[in-house]
């Protein structure tokens, strides 16, 4: 009796245990999934698209990194540390957090492969980009993968498509080094490309288009934002010039179009829920600053404003930690470059690792610190992790998860969040330049953060549109647990919000909203502004709260028509600031001059509709013509 009672009471120790390992995880701990906790180790492929519980990618840092619709876990090319000065990659991995196992996908498993390019814009089984490292990435709408330039200094743009595993070579030379072809400002163009670069800063915002900021530019270090959209494969040279650049900080927290951030590399982005596009730190050991930066910025796409939000205008100041899991105005992160970071579902920034250099050739190694940004408050919390430099960590026991548990320092990492919300980390190296014989790391780590901080709802869409000068609001969202409300603030210029009205959270998943006079704001000096933006404020019933995107509607004037949707797809809705009664001519024209369509119409009203599922997706101009007068708008069309 007293040995069953012993077994018995050790089973109950032991299922007590898990228990408390899982409480642990949603209270946010590391948990040392797959890989090795030795560096240097040489990948194991198994077969090409075969998953195995065996496969593994090898240690390696700077790989290019996705996470795609479903949820899995990409990584592409970097560098594999098998020797003491690393091999360059072709390979591309897919990981599925479900069944914890890597596939081999698609690429080398040699090294040194040269880009295989093809004929631009047409995909083979044997076009791919070759080794890379160091790119900047992006996920299209459709799932794609999408990479541009890195090591090398090269300006070409390739896609990959999951569902048939081919590369594209989209757009950009087939050359190294290849100069940049600017255009005008703030206007896209077919013939324009940024110049060749690696470990720029790279977003997508929430209407698909991928953005690019700064890196290391051929000929040397620029100040360029940039905007690609993949439904015209055209880029548009948005903000800066390709000069080297000091910091322009303005004053804290308050946009300015004088305002932008000094030439760095390797910072920290990400986008927030309002679609604003945010980085943090980086390195400017090579341009007219030394060491690392720890300063926050937000750019405003609708206002094209730089805004510094956070951190310090000078480089090389030391970290403020605070109390650990405690948040404070006070705290912040030394200056970093080449950490790996994550968004939550609350907006809020993740930063994990990196390197602090305080000045030209001098190192102080990587750090396995975590902190969390909370973008509303705007304070820095010190999650967990060690405040020295090259910690070691601990491993634990692989697929457990411990209080203890925590991977070691390192740089040029690979980051992801899953379907669920939970932070992936993979690889990355233990040094910098002569220092990375110290170690290429293959281990892959999950970290849940803890879920008490995490806003309930998620909202899935948001969109605009205005319908006989009135503008019609819709949402759709998942997971209402202990949520309050939605209330919808409306603005003149996209940053300056104002409350509009509110709507009840009722567990529903679709929800709308009428703003009857949209044109009452009293902003111009004709009382009629062009533009109204709207966002919602999510609120939940403990009165946290997080922004959605933000969305827009352009007014009709007495001489003008706007056109909605725009992107469109099977048709479009021209409305007029006044009743025509006659009629209409209507031409919609492609960038090459060529009228596609063309249509005459009795109009009666201030609306017509066109149809325009016979084009294919590009930009277009849409000519209407009405008694003598011609008036022109550009629309997307995006299949």
């Amino acid at each position: 009796m007293k040995t069953h009672f012993t077994a018995k009471a050790l089973i109950v120790c032991f299922i007590f245990s898990l228990s408390a390992n899982e409480m642990q995880a949603q209270s946010g701990q590391w948990t040392w999934m797959k890989g090795d906790s030795i560096s240097n180790l040489p990948s194991v492929y198994g077969v090409k698209g075969v998953a195995s519980p065996t496969n593994r990618p090898g240690g390696r840092s700077a790989a290019i990194n996705w996470t795609d619709l479903a949820g899995n876990l990409w990584i592409y090319g970097g560098i594999e540390g098998v020797n003491s000065t690393g091999d360059l990659k072709s390979d591309l991995w897919k990981y599925n957090t479900s069944t914890n196992e890597w596939t081999w996908v698609n690429g080398d498993t040699l090294t040194g492969a040269p880009p295989i390019y093809g004929t631009m814009g047409v995909s083979s089984a044997a076009t791919n980009p070759g080794v890379r490292y160091e790119c900047p990435k992006w996920i299209d709408k459709s799932g794609n993968l999408w990479l541009f330039g890195g090591n090398d200094l090269r300006n070409d743009l390739w896609k990959y498509t999951p569902s048939n595993n081919r590369w594209t070579w989209m757009k950009g030379d087939s050359i190294t080094s290849a100069p940049a072809s600017h255009g005008i400002q703030g206007v896209a163009s077919i013939t324009n490309n940024p110049a060749g670069r690696s470990l720029p800063m790279n977003w997508v915002d929430t209407s698909g288009n991928f953005w690019m900021f700064d890196g290391t530019a051929w000929p040397s270090f620029g100040n360029e934002l940039w905007k690609y959209n993949p439904s015209t494969n055209i880029w548009t040279w948005v903000k800066g010039d390709s000069l080297e650049q000091k910091g322009v900080y303005g004053i804290r927290g308050v946009s300015s179009p004088d305002n932008h951030p000094g030439t760095r590399i390797a910072s920290l982005t990400w986008t927030d829920n309002s679609g604003d596009l945010w980085f943090f730190g980086g390195d400017a050991c090579y341009t007219q600053e030394n060491g690392c930066f720890n300063d926050m910025w937000k750019y405003h796409i609708a206002s094209n404003e730089w805004t510094w939000m956070q951190g310090d205008s000078v480089t090389n100041l030391p970290a403020v930690w605070g109390t650990k899991g405690v948040s404070s105005p006070y705290n912040k992160p030394q200056g970093r470059a080449y950490a790996t970071g994550w968004k939550d579902r609350t907006g809020n920034l993740w930063l994990f690792g990196g390197e602090y250099s305080p000045c030209i050739g001098t190192r102080e190694g990587p750090m396995n610190n975590l902190w969390r940004y909370n973008t509303a408050a705007n304070e820095w919390t010190w999650v967990k992790g060690d405040t020295a430099h090259w910690s070691i960590g601990s491993y634990g026991i692989q697929g457990i998860t411990y209080v203890n548990n925590e991977p070691r320092a390192r740089m040029e990492s690979s980051g992801w969040v899953d379907a669920t919300g939970t932070f992936w980390l993979f690889g990355g190296g233990k040094g910098y330049g002569q220092f990375y014989q110290s170690g290429y790391l293959n281990d892959l780590w999950r970290y849940t953060p803890d879920t008490t901080n995490i806003l309930p709802v998620h909202l899935l869409t948001f969109t605009a549109q205005l319908q006989d000068k009135q503008t019609h609001l819709h949402w759709t969202v998942e997971n209402e647990q202990n949520f309050d409300r939605y209330q919808i603030e409306r603005s003149s210029n996209g940053k300056d919000f104002t409350a509009n009205g509110s709507v009840k959270a009722i567990h529903a998943r679709q929800y709308s909203f009428v703003d009857k006079n949209p044109t009452n704001q009293q902003t111009t000096p004709n009382n009629k502004p062009q533009t109204i933006y709207y966002r919602l404020k999510m609120i939940d019933k403990d009165n946290t709260f997080t922004y959605s995107n933000i969305v827009s509607v352009n007014l009709p004037t007495d001489n003008k028509f706007t056109i909605s949707p725009n992107p469109a797809k099977d048709y479009i809705l021209l409305q007029f600031g006044k009743a025509i009664t006659s009629k209409s001519t209507v031409e919609i024209v492609n960038v090459s001059g060529k009228v596609m369509l063309k249509k005459t119409v009795e109009v009666s009203g201030s609306s017509m509709s066109v149809s325009t599922s016979t084009l294919l997706s590009g930009t277009y101009t849409v000519r209407l013509m009405n008694n003598g007068e011609e008036y022109l708008q550009k629309v997307v069309v995006a299949r």
